[in-house]
């Protein structure tokens, strides 16, 4: 922060300072647009790195006599931030492959807020939506494991919260860049 000293007993340092005033309240709106990059930034990185640790689908193949083998399900995850006017919009989108047909296929939700057996609805950022174990697909939800493609099957992807505790991360670095971004004047 800049320190502003005035002598009150003269004119020239009074005029000296208001004329420092103006140009630091000038400057103000471009450091605010500084700490709002500077923060959707940073989130999209926690975002990324809590993306990057997060277990996407728990994909099995049945290989018989009541036994599974775990499938390597690759995924590929975009944490973009994109610049809207006065604010910027931190766009989050996952993508697991399918086991039959390779094709990539979207998991943000599963991915955030669990599905099967790991989804317990305790994601704050899903309360407004039905992210309880059992409300999707008319109750098929609270199945154990679901059949599809020819042997494979799922039973469910762990709830991470990835986008949550970013959220929560940054709250507490928001001070740190605020005043990273105005000492610097």
């Amino acid at each position: 922060m800049k320190e502003i000293s005035i002598d009150f007993l003269s004119e020239k340092s009074l005029d000296a300072a208001i004329r420092e005033i103006e140009a630091y309240t000038a400057l103000v709106p471009t450091l605010v647009k500084e700490v709002q990059d500077k923060i959707t930034e940073r989130l999209a990185v926690l975002i990324r790195a809590n993306l990057i640790i997060a277990k996407h689908d728990q994909v099995e193949k049945y290989i018989g006599k009541g036994t599974y083998e775990k499938v390597n399900v690759s995924s590929s995850i975009s944490v973009t931030v994109t610049p809207m006017g006065d604010a910027s919009v931190v766009s989050v989108s996952s993508y697991s492959s399918n086991p039959k047909t390779g094709a990539m296929q979207p998991d943000i939700a599963f991915v955030e807020f669990g599905a099967g057996r790991y989804a317990s609805g305790s994601n704050p950022l899903g309360l407004n939506i039905s992210t309880m174990r059992g409300s999707f697909g008319k109750g098929l939800g609270l199945n154990d494991r679901w059949f599809f493609a020819s042997g494979y099957s799922s039973t469910g992807t762990p709830e991470s919260n990835a986008i949550y505790h970013g959220l929560e991360m940054l709250k507490g670095e928001i001070p740190n860049i605020v005043r990273e971004v105005f000492e610097t004047v």
